[in-house]
């Protein structure tokens, strides 16, 4: 029994108790008394007892601390602050040698001069193990490896044993650890276990967790019990790696779902999985002494989860407005199509209702001048007729009025002698008058013309000596310059022949009234020019006609087709020309005309023609 002092007893009894108990210290050579060698303002160091600084008997009580108050590694050789090295070894370690010396274990060293007891080698702590981020190793550190969280050892009460109620061979072949645990001395610490239901953490003593130290160390050299390893960092990085990508590449096979529904619940679905997957391995590899970094790799998981998540959601967005650009785009594309197509209608609506108008309009025309004409024909060829009656009567009678013949053709001879011809030329003007207005007429009521194989180059040239003749001899007449270049490759194609010639006329008639302003308005040395050209583009024909005259306006170009459309003074122009051309070649024959042309510059028409057949 322990010698103790005691308020209760007198002076000598406790003087003779106090000098018991030093003998006892020295006496028993399986006593160790305890010191805390760290030192700190809050935790001051506390020296052992002097009886076993003699006997050599001392070990360290000292705890480590984690920030969060709780402890979860143990010390086995604690190091003074200070000192460089361990001085004694820990409570736990010094008990757990002196057991395990009862069974002929000795402690050794392995070849990295770890301690080692029997086949077990205990390895230190590093900063970075387990969840641990630069933590402090001073010493020798071992993460503790819990019993469990309930009443691991038997505790007897000092009243207990004064009172003599425990079995005489209780602390028989037992590490008995005696300690205080009241409250009041301040020795209690919280453990991993400490996190119960209560609302207040259970807290362990000083002497219990060092018990903990020494049943882990014994339990791991005589039953095998693990202790607690962790991965290389490397290891710890690959294992956390895994777990991402595999939520990365699952959420990947999600992205083409358009359903935001459909995303996130697989996504959180297999995060799910994978958190209670990683649980129950953690947990099972923890019972074999390992452990892994759950927490980390849990957050990670949850991360890579809302990152993948989140980063759909942008790649849909993104998609989205791409998409809609693009809709967008398309459908400005199709209304501006549609706007165009309407303006189109539009000007040919407008076309449709001025040859409407025209049509009306050239039938009572025509009706009102065929009459006035027909009479006008009549009295010409009456009149014709009565002159060339009068000459063969004065022919005739010739002696008996000589004198007075004579006396009239000394007066009047050049009447006499063009009135003939006056009277024929106004015949044929009274002809060509009625040939436009049948053409007029014939052109409205959509007669429908028969194509035929034509020469188109003789056709051009035919033309163009015609309305080369029409300009010769007049009182404005200049040399007018003609370059022609036709493609002799082109044969016979099949056309309306009449009708492109009257194209024809138009253009050149058109560009020879164009060169010919020009001249007379020009002083220096003009000289009046007009290129025809043509050109077999296999599948279309192509007629160019290019003059050097006035040119025309950039903003009259459009509407050089239209009908009653004219920058010719009124008495030389009806506006009607192009108009007729660019039906002939368009709508008649399904060609094309392009008009190029710079002010004061020049003007050239472009014809294309589609080969329908050739020789």
């Amino acid at each position: 029994m322990f010698p103790v002092a005691s308020s209760d007893n007198t002076r000598l009894q406790n003087q003779q108790a106090n000098s018991d108990l030093q003998e006892l210290f020295r006496s028993t050579p399986n006593l160790i008394g305890i010191a805390k060698i760290t030192d700190s303002e809050e935790n001051p160091s506390i020296n052992a007892h002097p009886a076993f600084k003699k006997s050599g008997q001392i070990s360290a009580a000292d705890l480590i601390i984690d920030k969060d108050g709780i402890v979860r590694r143990g010390n086995l050789f604690p190091i003074a602050d200070g000192s460089a090295k361990s001085s004694i070894p820990s409570l736990g370690l010094a008990v757990a040698f002196n057991y395990l010396a009862t069974e002929g274990i000795k402690p050794s060293k392995d070849e990295e001069d770890w301690l080692k007891l029997k086949n077990t080698v205990f390895l230190p702590f590093k900063p970075n193990d387990g969840g641990y981020i630069r933590a402090d190793d001073s010493g020798y550190q071992i993460l503790l490896n819990w019993r469990s969280c309930g009443a691991s050892f038997r505790q007897v009460s000092v009243s207990e044993v004064l009172q003599d109620r425990i079995p005489k061979d209780l602390f028989q072949g037992r590490i008995v650890l005696v300690g205080n645990q009241a409250i009041s001395v301040k020795d209690n610490f919280l453990t991993p276990c400490s996190q119960g239901t209560g609302s207040t953490p259970a807290a362990r003593s000083g002497v219990e967790i060092q018990a903990h130290l020494a049943s882990q160390i014994i339990s791991a050299v005589l039953e095998g019990r693990p202790l607690l390893h962790v991965w290389s960092e490397l290891k710890e990085y690959l294992w956390l790696v895994f777990w991402i990508v595999t939520v990365a590449v699952w959420g990947c096979q999600q992205q083409k779902r358009n359903n935001p529904f459909k995303i996130i619940v697989p996504i959180l679905g297999l995060s799910a999985i994978e958190a209670v997957i990683l649980i129950i391995i953690s947990y099972s590899l923890f019972l074999k002494g390992y452990w892994i970094p759950i927490v980390p790799t849990l957050f990670g998981i949850v991360v890579a989860a809302v990152m993948i998540i989140g980063s759909i959601y942008i790649i849909q967005l993104l998609e989205a407005k791409k998409n809609l650009e693009f809709k967008v785009a398309e459908r400005t594309e199709k209304l501006e199509d549609s706007l165009e197509k309407l303006h189109q209608f539009q000007q040919q609506l407008i076309i449709k209702e001025k040859q409407a108008s025209l049509g009306t309009l050239s039938g009572r025309i025509a009706h009102q001048i065929k009459n006035p004409l027909s009479l006008i024909d009549i009295n010409i060829s009456s009149s014709l007729i009565f002159l060339r009656q009068l000459s063969q009567i004065i022919e005739e009678n010739r002696l008996i009025f000589e004198d007075i013949i004579e006396e009239i053709f000394q007066n009047n001879e050049e009447i006499i002698f063009n009135l003939e011809e006056k009277l024929t030329d106004s015949q044929n003007q009274v002809i060509r008058i009625n040939q436009i207005i049948q053409d007029v007429l014939s052109y409205f009521r959509q007669e429908q013309l028969a194509t035929s194989l034509t020469d188109l180059n003789s056709l051009i040239d035919k033309v163009l000596q015609s309305v080369a003749r029409q300009y010769q001899g007049t009182e404005r007449e200049s040399p007018v310059k003609l370059v022609t270049n036709f493609d002799t490759s082109i044969g016979r194609i099949e056309i309306v022949p009449q009708e492109i010639e009257k194209a024809l006329i138009n253009l050149l008639e058109n560009a020879y009234y164009t060169v010919l302003s020009k001249q007379n308005k020009t002083k220096d040395n003009y000289i009046p020019t007009i290129i025809i050209q043509t050109r077999n583009l296999f599948n279309r024909i192509e007629i160019r006609i290019r003059d050097n005259g006035e040119g025309i306006a950039e903003n009259t170009i459009s509407k050089i087709f239209e009908p009653f459309w004219t920058t010719k003074p009124p008495l030389e122009g009806t506006g009607l020309g192009l108009f007729f051309v660019h039906q002939i070649i368009i709508e008649m024959h399904k060609g094309e005309i392009l008009v190029d042309s710079a002010k004061g510059e020049y003007t050239e028409f472009t014809v294309s023609l589609p080969i329908k057949s050739s020789n």
